[in-house]
């Protein structure tokens, strides 16, 4: 995959700033994204009937499964 620098510069960016929104919820729930994101995925975490904190595993788990994304990207542009 070629990429330019520019290209490089964004994913970084946005990986730099989904990591500071993890860190966020992080916080806020006492719990590590990756272990959030791998009971959630599993159904040890039921769905909270409160609709700020559903809102807020929607898009905590939504942000876990792009960092993935982007980082797949940024394994294959640096060869890795």
């Amino acid at each position: 995959m070629e990429a330019t620098i520019v290209e490089v510069e964004e994913i970084v960016k946005k990986r730099r700033w989904i990591l500071e929104e993890l860190k966020k919820f992080e916080q806020k729930y006492s719990m590590k994204s990756s272990d959030f994101y791998e009971k959630w995925s599993r159904g040890d975490i039921p769905e909270p009937s409160d609709p700020e904190i559903h809102g807020d595993f929607i898009v905590w788990a939504g942000l876990v499964e792009e960092l993935r994304e982007l980082e797949k990207k940024l394994s294959k542009i640096i060869g890795k």
